[in-house]
């Protein structure tokens, strides 16, 4: 079963064969409240995916931060593994503190740091698992295989674009006092979740353990009012640049994962890496899914895309996106769904 969620511009989705075993991909939104909404009509799940470290995309789970509550009660987390490539460490620093800055409060905080805010919000411990091609995801009694990100990811195009994002990430530290200092900070952290490259396990820690962090920022208390008013309010035309820089990166190393012929999920992956996937489905002999949940909110295309065929392209998007929707889902499937004209999908 599918349930796809009405959330605006974001993603919501929930994958499940019984209640007990369902596994949500995001809990994304236009705000946090939206998202959670949204996140709380589908059905409680074991497993959680993240799909790429973009706030955006968990921005739900930041409305019941502070509340006192543990909604969650998850088993599993999953979320991309950052490939091998050049300036990996370097991209990861950027990318975190960039998050921090312009999702933030105007001083930034520790909130885009996903695994803790899991850790704050979940009732017992959990185990979290970056994935990269070849690794599964249980789903009940299916089993769904990565197909996105590789481990490693060298080639010339790519690499430019991160050279490209990492220059204008350095300006923006040059213009913008606030991004210098949350770069020091997160420099020296210890753990940076967009380098997880092995298995762990989390939520053993006492619930002060659980808090350490999330109310600190550089000069006081994170307040949600940035993200619900809008991300990125108040920040430096700079920041904001190489924000826009990076999360496209990030997009190319979004998740990318298919279920049988059941259900191929392309996440926010850009042309070149949306080719590069079917290319790999192509060599597994996998061109024909029930289901297909459209790249990016459906505003991303390739032609490889036409090589496949699926009876359904559901579509999570909002005003913003609706825009920019592709036309081209509409013919490749036989029937092409969005939230922005259906609601909530349920299949």
């Amino acid at each position: 079963m599918i349930h796809l969620a009405n959330v605006g511009d974001g993603l919501s989705l929930s994958l499940y064969d019984h209640p007990g075993a369902a596994v949500h991909v995001d809990v994304g939104g236009s705000s946090p409240a939206r998202a959670w909404q949204g996140f709380g009509r589908a059905v409680s799940p074991a497993s959680l995916v993240l799909s790429h470290f973009h706030l955006d995309h968990y921005v739900g789970l930041l409305q019941p931060l502070g509340s006192g509550e543990r909604p969650l009660d998850v088993r599993n987390v999953y979320f991309p593994r950052l490939p091998e490539f050049a300036q990996r460490e370097d991209f990861a620093v950027a990318l975190y503190s960039t998050l921090t800055r312009v999702f933030g409060s105007a001083t930034g905080s520790i909130e885009a740091d996903f695994l803790d805010l899991i850790a704050a919000l979940n009732r017992g411990p959990w185990t979290y698992r970056p994935l990269s091609q070849g690794d599964l995801i249980p789903m009940g009694g299916r089993i769904a295989q990565v197909v996105w990100p590789p481990a490693r990811l060298d080639h010339p195009a790519f690499v430019g674009t991160v050279r490209t994002a990492l220059a204008a990430y350095d300006l923006a530290r040059e213009e913008d006092p606030s991004l210098a200092r949350i770069h020091e900070r997160v420099y020296e952290r210890a753990h940076n979740p967009f380098l997880a490259t092995e298995p762990g396990r989390r939520g053993d820690e006492g619930r002060e353990e659980r808090w350490r962090g999330l109310e600190g920022t550089l000069d006081g208390p994170w307040e949600p009012t940035q993200a619900a008013k809008g991300f990125g309010g108040g920040v430096r035309r700079a920041v904001l640049l190489a924000n826009q820089k990076l999360q496209r990166v990030a997009n190319r190393l979004c998740l990318s994962f298919y279920e049988s012929d059941n259900l191929l999920f392309l996440g926010d992956l850009e042309a070149e890496e949306i080719e590069a996937v079917v290319g790999e489905l192509h060599r597994r002999g996998m061109l024909a899914f029930s289901t297909m949940i459209t790249p990016h909110h459906g505003t991303h295309w390739d032609a490889s895309l036409w090589s496949i065929a699926c009876r359904r392209a559901l579509t999570s998007n909002g005003p913003r996106m609706r825009r920019h929707y592709r036309t081209e889902f509409d013919t490749l499937a036989v029937n092409s769904w969005t939230t922005a004209a259906q609601g909530d999908i349920h299949t």
